[in-house]
């Protein structure tokens, strides 16, 4: 539930110099509902991250790598293409 300011016309806690302030705005949202998206899509985007690193390690282990000199190769191909 949004609570708006007493002129009722923006959010809660949203003062159009912060840097909250215009998505709370915009999004019709108070300012701790902005923050705390904030911190949950920080947290799970380092949970990827951590899973991505994981996945990596055991291909590592599993010695599913890929030679430097291929790697250089496909970088190469890459350039050429733009």
């Amino acid at each position: 539930m949004t609570h708006y300011a007493q002129d009722g016309q923006r959010p809660y806690g949203c003062e159009e110099r912060e840097s909250a302030g215009r998505p709370c705005v915009v999004q019709d949202r108070d300012r701790s509902y902005l923050l705390n998206q904030a911190v949950d899509n920080y947290l799970d985007l380092q949970q990827y991250h951590i899973e991505l690193i994981e996945k990596g390690i055991r291909q590592a282990d599993a010695g599913e790598l890929v030679d430097h000199s291929e790697v250089e190769k496909m970088v190469a191909k890459l350039r050429r293409r733009k």
